[in-house]
């Protein structure tokens, strides 16, 4: 089965700003990925140097950062994972939209377990980790250690089980 020149879908992603989840559009490419919910536009162009996200005003963080939407590390680069996965055809157009919604599945787990846990926090059921820096919100992902994508079909996760 072969892939979309242009594959496009929604993908639900849970705005704490809202509190509810949010139909964001994906685009994929071959020469750019994109993410939206108007009038906000994150992308990533594929140069020769491989992906690059566009100024600050187009980033990930900027457009996901406008709704409260906060991610490690991890996230950004498994949404790369899956674009290249695509891109060079070892996912096709199904295979591609199903990781996408897993990954943003997690993403939606992620951010509901954090505002979960300042909601304890502010009743007094849980203390505040000193050690937590709120600057660095990606630091949550440590409470859900069970909670990981690993895509064993990539040569850098080829070892690490699942």
């Amino acid at each position: 089965m072969g892939n979309s020149a242009v594959l496009q879908f929604d993908v639900p992603v849970f705005s704490e700003r809202w509190g509810h989840d949010d139909p964001y559009t994906l685009k994929l490419a071959q020469v750019y990925l994109e993410l939206s919910l108007a009038p906000e536009k994150a992308i990533c162009r594929w140069t020769t140097g491989g992906p690059v996200w566009q100024s600050k005003r187009h980033s990930l963080e900027h457009v996901l950062g406008h709704d409260r939407v906060e991610f490690p590390p991890e996230f950004k680069r498994d949404l790369r994972q899956i674009w290249t996965s695509w891109r060079t055809g070892s996912y096709d157009d199904v295979k591609a939209v199903f990781e996408m919604e897993r990954l943003f599945n997690w993403l939606n787990l992620l951010t509901r377990s954090e505002i979960e846990r300042r909601k304890r926090i502010d009743e007094g059921e849980e203390e505040e980790d000193e050690e937590r820096n709120e600057t660095r919100p990606y630091r949550r992902r440590s409470r859900l250690g069970a909670v990981k994508l690993v895509f064993t079909d990539h040569p850098e996760n080829e070892n690490s089980g699942s």
